[in-house]
């Protein structure tokens, strides 16, 4: 049965320890609520998606254009990354930076990193969660962290980098604070935030900014000068202007699985350095990723099966040709856990990984406490993104958009049974695996 358009990639937020977390949910756009899905809001309770919770955490605040957009590998040629062009339009606040920046102004340049991208040159595409797309031509408001390139490009003191034998300009680099919850599209008078759901007057939003600014000490925007510079220096864009997000570029249908039925083998790297060998320990954590991975195999009317396949050595995530879970320390800002999908320009998903942030508290008791994210929890949704599944608006599924602290949800909704079955509809009842049908008989204490 052909795939129907999809999401993926979970992403587990979870900010200043707050009791609520959140995933990156996923509004449908058509049919079914898990299916035909376009990357939306992010709901995170308490204040840590707050306006004022995200100004505090960001250095920049600027109002640009979209230019261009690039893809390339990390430094690490782990990851692709894609660095977004954006002339500014007005700059709302900046915090001090690097000495050797130049200072921005109207009319600067400054480039915006985000992960995930495409190589038409090596016909390989990353697809990760909670990272924005832009249009040609978009007006946005932004708010940004800087990020220090100056090693890695080997610029110098000058702001200047070698690129081919040629010497271009190097233009400040930043990363969006709280991914799509730092991006606000400007278009006809409002600002939208897919992300959030969110859709307001410019104005009012402009004038939230400013209340948010002032009460942290930071300089105010001149309203009149802003909504006058976004009038007159706007640059027109082309009716068939490109769309400018590095995974998918311009194309409409999104990866997907080959197969009518499917049999992922994963590989699991147990490098928590919260294994305590007491409270925590390694066969702990393996049950919890071992238990999601059969709760997603033991549908009956469906053909999809996740199977152990052994251990990795593995420390991060990257193209390898083997889908893994991997532990890693992706810091307080970053979130809790992550899929990542691998696919070719004809939009086939080659490979499929996880990450789970080790910076984060995991529990695999029966009752976490305060603090604490129930492990399995975490990675059986996950695992519904490599299905790969969008998210349901019934607040008992597994794929349900908000996940709290010391909330367990590790049993399938039929909200959840109902997705996976309509992509792999089994032919002959049951379709499970002989090693968990044996499972199955065996009583679990």
């Amino acid at each position: 049965m052909p795939r129907k358009k999809l999401s993926y990639l979970l992403l587990l937020v979870l900010i200043s320890a707050l009791p609520s977390v959140a995933i990156a949910k996923i509004l449908p756009s058509q049919g079914d609520s898990h299916l035909f899905p376009q990357f939306s809001a992010v709901q995170v309770g308490g204040d840590s998606v707050s306006l004022s919770a995200l100004l505090k955490d960001s250095t920049t605040v600027v109002i640009g254009q979209a230019t261009g957009a690039h893809s390339h590998w990390n430094a690490q040629h782990s990851l692709i990354e894609t660095e977004y062009r954006f002339r500014l339009i007005e700059l709302l606040s900046d915090q001090p930076r690097p000495a050797h920046w130049a200072p921005l102004s109207s009319g600067s340049e400054i480039a915006v990193v985000t992960e995930g991208g495409f190589l038409p040159q090596e016909d390989l595409g990353l697809w990760v969660a909670h990272e924005p797309a832009f249009k040609q031509g978009e007006v946005v408001l932004l708010l940004l962290d800087p990020i220090d390139r100056a090693t890695a490009k080997a610029v110098s003191s000058g702001g200047a980098v070698q690129r081919d034998g040629n010497v271009t300009a190097f233009p400040p680099y930043f990363q969006l604070v709280g991914g799509e919850l730092g991006k606000y599209t400007i278009h006809n008078g409002f600002v939208t935030n897919g992300f959030l759901s969110m859709r307001m007057p410019l104005t009012l939003f402009l004038q939230q900014i400013d209340s948010e600014l002032a009460t942290t000490q930071r300089s105010s925007t001149d309203l009149a000068r802003t909504l006058r510079a976004i009038t007159e220096t706007t640059r027109p864009v082309p009716d068939d202007s490109i769309v400018f997000d590095g995974p998918m570029g311009s194309d409409d249908d999104p990866p997907r699985w080959l197969n009518g039925s499917l049999e992922l083998a994963v590989k699991v790297n147990i490098n928590s350095a919260q294994i305590n060998g007491k409270t925590k320990s390694a066969a702990d954590f393996f049950m919890a990723i071992q238990h999601a991975m059969r709760t997603w195999s033991v549908i009956r009317s469906a053909d999809f099966t996740l199977l152990y396949d052994g251990e990795t050595n593995a420390a991060q995530t990257g193209y390898n040709g083997e889908n893994e879970i991997v532990f890693m320390h992706r810091g307080a800002n970053k979130p809790l856990g992550q899929a990542q999908i691998w696919y070719t320009a004809g939009n086939v998903i080659l490979e499929v990984d996880m990450w789970l942030n080790d910076d984060y508290q995991f529990s695999v008791s029966d009752t976490p406490v305060l603090g604490e994210v129930d492990l399995e929890s975490v990675v059986l949704h996950e695992l519904g993104h490599w299905v790969p599944l969008s998210h349901s608006s019934n607040p008992d599924a597994v794929m349900y958009s908000v996940l709290s602290t010391m909330e367990v949800k590790r049993d399938l909704h039929a909200d959840d049974i109902n997705a996976v079955v309509q992509l792999y509809p089994c032919d002959l009842l049951p379709c499970i695996n002989d090693i968990y049908l044996v499972d199955l008989a065996t009583p679990t204490p």
